[in-house]
């Protein structure tokens, strides 16, 4: 098959690559992260101030709210009680409501579109928004017609941040895809045997999403390394389709993000947060 050529021909290329490519990242996150501490710090600190106010007004009024942006890998992540999401929206009960707006096949364009033309779709003050976008601006092949050149998902994601320039905000990166089981699923979904999503090429944009975030003071929950450092070079048990979560890859996001929150906003972290009203037994007194 021609994709059976072309993902043999590129194995030994990845490999050699891989350790390069993460040596790349690791200096050039070292370096942006340089630039930006002291401005991820001052932020960080008035964001503190901001929030801690902010939760104390929710706590007496209205619950806080965590806005999730993202694609698929989002929406389907309230598919079961073990979705990443779910399992977000469990841990913060009675404290915060976790908003989904996951919106399955749509890439940069398309959510900032619909966040500049349905506002009231989305949160207008949120606790903390979370954004999850790339897997489908890095489409291939027979799924191009869905893909935003690189550059262009730069812009968009910094533009789709700075729609909540005074809240906590955190960019995960779209995760690393197998190509094999991507020519599998066209297989057995579509007339083509090629995949519609490239390893290499979804790094660029996992790459250029930390990027964005670091230079803009924002946390990141590296996806793409996360798992790339598990599996022992076979990611398959991770995703259902090579793309898409299984219910051990929904773990790994979800203890990836609660991670994250915790080491870049710890007040945040659901077990920080007052409940919104009295436990019964309080009342029963």
């Amino acid at each position: 098959m021609v994709a059976d050529r072309e993902i043999g021909a590129s194995t030994h290329t990845k490999k050699s690559s891989r350790v390069s490519s993460r040596n790349k990242r690791a200096f050039g996150g070292f370096v942006v992260a340089a630039l930006a501490s002291m401005t991820g710090y001052f932020l960080a600190t008035k964001w503190k101030e901001f929030t801690t106010s902010f939760s104390d007004d929710d706590a007496a009024g209205n619950r806080r709210q965590i806005l999730l942006v993202g694609d698929s890998l989002t929406q389907r992540g309230y598919d079961s009680k073990k979705g990443w999401v779910s399992k977000l929206a469990s841990s913060y009960v009675r404290r915060a409501d976790v908003i989904n707006r996951g919106y399955s096949g749509y890439n940069t364009r398309w959510v900032l579109d619909l966040m500049k033309r349905k506002p009231k779709l989305f949160v207008k003050k949120p606790t903390l928004v979370v954004v999850f976008l790339g897997a489908n601006d890095a489409a291939v092949n027979h799924k191009r017609e869905y893909a935003v050149p690189l550059e262009e998902y730069v812009k968009n994601m910094r533009e789709i941040l700075n729609l909540y320039k005074n809240v906590p905000r955190i960019v995960i990166t779209p995760p690393p895809i197998i190509e094999k089981d991507r020519v599998q699923h066209a297989m057995e979904t579509t007339a083509f045997d090629t995949p519609d999503r490239l390893y290499q090429h979804t790094e660029k944009y996992a790459v250029a999403a930390e990027k964005v975030a670091r230079e803009m003071g924002v946390g990141v929950a590296d996806a793409f390394d996360t798992f790339e450092k598990l599996g022992g070079g076979d990611l398959s048990a991770y995703f259902s389709d090579g793309l898409h979560f299984s219910e051990k890859g929904e773990e790994v996001v979800y203890a990836l993000i609660v991670e994250t929150i915790k080491h870049t906003y710890p007040w945040i972290a659901s077990e920080k947060l007052s409940l919104d009203a009295p436990l019964h037994g309080e009342l029963a007194e």
